[in-house]
């Protein structure tokens, strides 16, 4: 196909001027396909009754955001028939938009992609309880069964959405998060200077959404056996979410105060100078069914590779074989708190070997893991959708 001859809908139930890691996500997709794509991003931000921010989750959990998810994806309807045709693809960054999109298509003759980044099932029982979930659950299934295409971001993913289906799923591919390589980091004293931190101080960082499913709680246990091993180390926690009180409650519960910073929620731009900042970026891992089921390959770390920041990880599925691939960090056991403790403390006594795994992550995100280098590989399925190959 020639330039700008695909037509592609880039859908979302996210308001993408919040800040979230989906958000990131989309607009970097967004931003590179608009090079080459006639692009369009539907976002309920646009639309100012249902725009804000909602806390993956908590869809269900009050008439407000009821309203908002019902009214937009009725909205979302009315815009991809008025837009789509059947030289069109309409790509889908969650299950409800997918699951609209899939029983409309039949009206205009386009195509469905559902781009999928966890299971509904395991992912609202740890926010809303198994109850709500099984039926979320059941209409998840229906999208990727008629959606024309799924995209996972992890191998483990894909492998559970294609048991659970048995035989019935269209094409799946794996086509993981990325990071911006054409981020110039900060050098980490100038960062320290713009955000107001101590030049000389030892700081751990973590920047992300504050859910269940974080392992935050092991994050502080861990750096309460770092302070006795190093007493001039600082957590700084950047993100907001459900999480953000009982995690306020652990730090005070340990006397950690003054030591653990919660930063709250801050624009993308400002994440990325904290991360900058960072001597140590971490991803603890609290074991559970949902990341043994699905696989994880969070933004975060690619925007910590992404800023030359190294990474102290959880041996989640997925990223813990591609942080030992990429050389970027070092893997400990799940829940494992003094472990944790002990590899950050590592990396924080040897300067030159953590700024040696620091330029391996931005070395690997530039080769392997840029959101150019993802959009190609979703423009090349599109474009087989609609030539036919992939119907």
């Amino acid at each position: 196909m020639g330039e700008k001859n695909l037509k592609l809908l880039l859908a979302t139930a996210a308001d993408v001027t919040q800040g979230r890691g989906d958000s990131t996500h989309v607009l970097e997709i967004y931003r590179c396909l608009q090079e080459t794509v006639d692009v369009t991003l539907l976002h309920r931000g646009e639309i100012g009754i249902v725009a804000g921010r909602m806390e993956s989750g908590t869809e269900a959990r009050s008439v407000r955001n009821l309203f908002k998810m019902v009214t937009y994806h009725a909205l979302v309807a009315a815009r991809i028939l008025a837009i789509a045709e059947n030289d069109t693809v309409v790509y889908c960054r969650d299950w409800s938009v997918a699951l609209v999109a899939g029983l409309l298509k039949g009206v205009r003759g386009f195509r469905v992609i559902y781009e999928a980044n966890s299971l509904v099932s395991l992912e609202m029982s740890l926010t809303v309880g198994r109850n709500l979930s099984g039926p979320f659950a059941v209409l998840q299934e229906i999208a990727f069964v008629i959606s024309d295409a799924i995209v996972a971001v992890t191998a483990r993913l894909a492998e559970s959405i294609k048991a659970s289906l048995d035989g019935r799923s269209p094409r799946i591919v794996v086509i993981p998060n990325a990071g911006d390589a054409n981020f110039e980091p900060l050098p980490k004293k100038e960062a320290r200077m713009r955000l107001g931190l101590r030049e000389g101080s030892q700081i751990v960082g973590f920047v992300g959404n504050l859910g269940p499913w974080q392992g935050l709680n092991l994050l502080v246990r861990a750096f309460a056996i770092l302070r006795t091993l190093l007493p001039n180390a600082e957590l700084i926690i950047v993100g907001e979410g459900p999480e953000y009180s009982k995690l306020e409650s652990l730090v005070n519960q340990f006397g950690l105060e003054r030591e653990v910073r919660l930063v709250g929620n801050v624009p993308h731009s400002t994440a990325l100078e904290y991360v900058c900042a960072f001597d140590v970026g971490t991803i603890p891992y609290e074991r559970s069914e949902l990341y043994e089921a699905v696989g994880r390959s969070p933004i975060k770390a690619y925007e910590y590779m992404t800023c030359s920041c190294p990474i102290v990880a959880g041996s989640y599925p997925d990223l813990s074989e591609e942080i030992i691939q990429a050389r970027c960090g070092i893997v400990v056991p799940p829940d494992d708190a003094p472990a944790l403790a002990k590899a950050i403390a590592g990396l924080l006594e040897d300067k030159h070997r953590a700024s040696q795994i620091g330029r391996a992550g931005r070395e690997y995100v530039v080769s392997e893991r840029s959101w150019s280098n993802a959009a190609s590989r979703i423009k090349a399925l599109c474009e087989e959708m609609v030539g036919g190959k992939g119907a």
